[in-house]
Order: structure tokens, then C-alpha cells, then sequence
């Protein structure tokens, strides 16, 4: 079930053959007609309205709700020169796993895992100033592979980006205690299209086929000892 028009009009999520599907999934919903496939009349690329709804003010988390009030965890070299554990001020960070796993109750998954979110301003501040037109281009089309690109949805924010390339964990039960003590908040939900288009991401960016010459074709048989 690798065409294009079955991907679009079933919304299920499967994973293309070529890095050109991705691309098209994502012109059809900028409302651009792909092959003989009409664009979608509601482009959600630039539209907070049609792309984000209002998180449940209770219940479980689902799969690309947005949390405030997470702190990002990542390991990196310390003045020594030691893979040490870091911890950042505590932000906007998005729920990647799913809604079965991010249900609180007995022998349910440990943890739940995130990717922290930052702001499409700061991405292109640390970025040449030569290329800043060009990657603003290509981060509003979603055409790299690690970043999510999600339009503003708070006019004090702007426009966001999720950051699928840092991924860290928060304990289950951790984290409705702190839900329950209002120290972290939920604040958006994505709508169904979006939802899709985050998993068409997720399924671009983890599950892409390897270059022809990866380095896994050289292994050999491993040898019982």
C-alpha cells in the first residue's frame, strides 16, 4: 500500500518507498496537486486553527500533545571530557509515544518519551545568516528529516519546531504527579491531519531505508561462543 493516493486518502501511515512520497504528502496538504491527486483545500502547514485542537482537560496524554513545563535531559561531554547527563530549564516539549503507552495504570510502559520543542526564531539565530531565507523555506515544508515544523499557536511564541533528532524520557508515574500538581501544563492537541502528518514524520525520520552502501550489508553471521 505504497501509493500516494491510498496514503492520502486512507490517512494511514505506511512507509514510503522514496524520499519523493514524503515530499508529496506533504505538497498535497500545502494544497498542491500531486500526480492527478487534487491538493488539500485546507493547507495545514500555516494554520494554527486547522492544526491544533484543545487537549481533553482530563484523561490520559495522547501521541503529539504538547506539554509545558518539561525540562529536556541529554548526555554530553562535561569540562572533563566524561558523558555526563545535562538538564535544561524546563519548556515545551511533544509527547512521541503513543496513547496505549502514555496510559496511566498498572503494568503500563515506564516511561514516556518526548522531544523538546524550540521555537523557529531560535533555530535560525544559531544558523548562517546566508542560509536563513532557504532553511525557513524548507523547515514551513517539513523537508528535514529531524525537524517537525508546527505553526504558531501563541502569538508570544511564533512558529515552533519539534527537534525528533533529541529524544528523553520522563517516568509514567512522575509525570501525572506533576500533571496533578499543575507543575507541568498540557497545552495543545493536534488535529487529525496533523496527527497524520506527524506520523508520516516520525515514519520518514526512524524508519527511512538505509543508503545502498550502509555498513550493514559488510556484517557477517555472528558465531556462537
Amino acid at each position: 500500500m505504497s501509493d500516494l493516493k491510498e496514503i492520502l486518502l486512507s490517512r494511514n501511515v505506511v512507509i514510503p518507498e522514496n524520499f519523493q512520497v514524503f515530499k508529496n504528502i506533504f505538497k498535497h496538504f500545502k494544497g498542491k496537486q500531486v500526480q492527478d491527486i487534487d491538493g488539500d483545500k485546507r493547507p495545514l502547514m500555516d494554520k494554527a486553527e486547522e492544526f491544533y485542537l484543545t487537549p481533553p482537560a482530563s484523561g490520559g496524554f495522547l501521541q503529539g500533545d504538547v506539554l509545558e513545563g518539561i525540562s529536556p535531559v541529554w548526555l554530553a561531554n562535561d569540562e572533563n571530557k566524561d558523558l555526563t547527563a545535562f538538564v535544561s530549564d524546563p519548556q515545551m516539549a511533544m509527547i512521541l509515544s503513543t496513547e496505549c503507552d502514555c496510559e496511566n495504570r498498572e503494568n503500563a510502559q515506564a516511561y514516556i518519551r518526548f522531544s523538546p520543542i524550540i521555537t523557529e526564531e531560535q533555530l535560525l539565530n544559531d544558523s548562517p545568516a546566508k542560509k536563513r531565507d532557504s532553511i525557513a523555506g524548507n523547515l514551513k515544508a517539513n523537508r528535514y528529516s529531524e525537524y517537525f515544523w508546527m505553526p504558531g499557536p501563541f502569538s508570544e511564541s511564533g512558529n515552533l519546531v519539534v527537534d525528533l533528532s533529541h529524544v528523553f524520557s520522563v517516568t509514567l508515574t512522575d509525570l501525572y504527579d506533576q500533571l496533578s500538581a499543575h507543575s507541568i501544563k498540557r497545552k495543545l492537541s493536534l488535529s487529525e491531519d496533523a496527527y497524520f502528518l506527524l506520523l508520516v514524520k516520525l515514519a520518514w525520520f526512524f524508519l527511512r531505508p538505509s543508503a545502498p552502501d550502509t555498513q550493514r550489508s559488510g556484517l557477517t553471521p555472528r558465531k556462537r561462543t
